[in-house]
């Protein structure tokens, strides 16, 4: 995975500060990658006795954002009730461009988890619908023909 940092600004005391971390890269190696991060901001103490909460940015083709909300909302719920991660999405996606950042928010695994779900939600839709199976044949409801000859 690639990562960047966004450096600390130098006025800014508070060493708590949001910071923005880019990951590029396979899902596997973005989801090693943000794992480590998660690891050291425990460690340092970012969070005190309390699971450290991530705030996770995904982009999303703009005509796939209807699809990751549902009909009335259903599939953002769903996700949420799932994995336990909240999930935002711009409230004027018009100013969005090609891409709308749909943003998750808690810990470690509830926002790995609500990314994934979205990114399977992604996939069946640019995928299509699944192709219909053929029915099979009729079958002949007498059984096999017994020729008997005496």
């Amino acid at each position: 995975a690639f990562v960047t940092i966004e450096p600390k600004k130098d006025n800014d005391p508070d060493p708590a500060v949001e910071r923005i971390v880019t990951i590029k890269g396979s899902q596997d190696s973005q989801w090693r990658a943000s794992y480590f991060i998660f690891e050291k901001l425990k460690q340092e103490g970012f969070a005190g006795n309390d699971d450290v909460r991530l705030k996770v940015a995904m982009k999303v083709p703009r005509s796939m954002v209807g699809r990751v909300i549902g009909k009335g909302g259903k599939n953002v719920r769903d996700i949420q009730r799932m994995t336990g991660a909240m999930i935002k999405l711009p409230e004027d996606q018009a100013n969005q461009g090609e891409e709308t950042i749909v943003e998750t928010f808690g810990n470690f695994m509830a926002t790995q988890s609500a990314m994934s779900r979205i990114r399977a939600l992604i996939s069946q839709t640019q995928q299509g619908p699944p192709t219909p199976v053929p029915p099979p044949p009729p079958q002949n409801r007498r059984g096999p023909s017994r020729n008997h000859q005496n």
